[in-house]
């Protein structure tokens, strides 16, 4: 199923410095079914003028723009995940940027696997460092400390009608999605990427 479409999500808020390195690092993934949904959660900078005159050269047939006063990324997910149509769903935030082949590599994964969720490890984009180390999943682990992040692919199936905590909106650190069974087989790490 290397035709999934993946349904990409960026949230901005005040990001204008960096959201069109975002958008473009976007338009240049090897794989190229992408639906691209971009949600400006009421930002007061120039990130408006900056994410309509770079989603002016968008690759992507379904690209959307949606503009809301602010309500902070966790209810600005939520509101997205109703115009979410892809097999699968990847958030990214407006200063995070993509290797090309980031997407490819997540889906040929989750593929290959038969996973739910695949992510990887977290870097600095300026030094390389890594901020977020990948970890075998583990339940227990999540428990202490969540080591998957909002970049991570996500089989939209396995989502249903499930949303992000709003208990956490502004605090949110990574996927705080819960899903339907305790320890699922189905989520993957990936050192791919």
């Amino acid at each position: 199923m290397m035709d999934a479409l993946v349904s990409i999500v960026v949230t901005c808020y005040n990001h204008e410095s960096y959201v069109k390195d975002c958008l473009e690092s976007i338009f240049q993934q090897t794989y190229k079914n992408i639906e691209l949904l971009v949600f400006n959660d009421g930002s007061l900078d120039d990130s408006d003028t900056v994410i309509k005159d770079t989603l002016s050269l968008s690759p992507f047939e379904n690209t959307q723009y949606f503009y809301h006063e602010n309500k902070g990324v966790v209810l600005t997910r939520n509101i997205a995940l109703e115009y979410v149509s892809g097999d699968y769903l990847v958030f990214v935030d407006s200063d995070d940027t993509l290797k090309k082949d980031y997407i490819r590599l997540l889906v040929e994964t989750a593929e290959k696997e038969n996973a739910d969720i695949v992510y990887s490890a977290l870097y600095e984009l300026n030094s390389g460092e890594v901020v977020l180390p990948i970890k075998e999943y583990d339940l227990q682990e999540m428990f202490i400390g969540n080591f998957i992040h909002a970049s991570s692919l996500i089989r939209t199936s396995a989502i249903g009608n499930i949303k992000f905590d709003e208990q956490l909106n502004r605090e949110i650190r990574g996927l705080r999605l819960l899903f339907k069974s305790g320890d699922k087989q189905g989520i993957k790490s990936s050192s791919l990427l």
